[in-house]
């Protein structure tokens, strides 16, 4: 289970894009990727045996599951001005949860990896490195760091 959930993460998320999904209605900036310590939202290609493949809105959110934590994904469609409502309800990618945290590595001002962040506050870049915590009731899973394989020294 935890290879499984690990490969989807590393692929889904090392695979984002940068395609703009929706505007910030504060600052007027592109959403491409945004993202805080329970959920993060970005455009990457989906499977072609998922509804025909091509680029879709990944949401990933860690939800209340009874006593516990899950992590759910959801797969939505790019609608120009709007953020995409879900084309089906969210799949449970991993059930019975203590804590799941997402985490955002910045770059420092000479280029170097920057300090992790809780929050990605760049929505119109995505971020060098994500890294998702996981811990179930038996103990912590290996931690994950995922280079996003698009982000360039401004993000993008």
């Amino acid at each position: 289970r935890i290879r499984a959930v690990a490969a989807f993460l590393r692929e889904r998320i090392g695979g984002a894009q940068g395609i703009a999904f929706g505007l910030d209605a504060g600052s007027g900036r592109t959403l491409r990727f945004s993202g805080n310590a329970r959920a993060m939202w970005f455009v990457a290609e989906v499977p072609a045996y998922f509804d025909r493949g091509g680029p879709r809105l990944h949401v990933l959110q860690v939800r209340r599951d009874g006593g516990g934590q899950r992590l759910d994904v959801d797969f939505r469609r790019l609608q120009p001005g709007q953020i995409p409502a879900a084309m089906q309800p969210s799949e449970p990618l991993a059930r019975g949860l203590v804590e799941v945290a997402f985490g955002y590595r910045t770059l420092a001002q000479d280029g170097r990896p920057g300090p992790w962040r809780e929050t990605w506050d760049q929505p119109d870049a995505l971020p060098p490195q994500v890294r998702v915590r996981i811990r179930d009731a038996q103990g912590p899973w290996p931690e994950m760091v995922v280079a996003l394989a698009r982000a360039g020294g401004d993000g993008r």
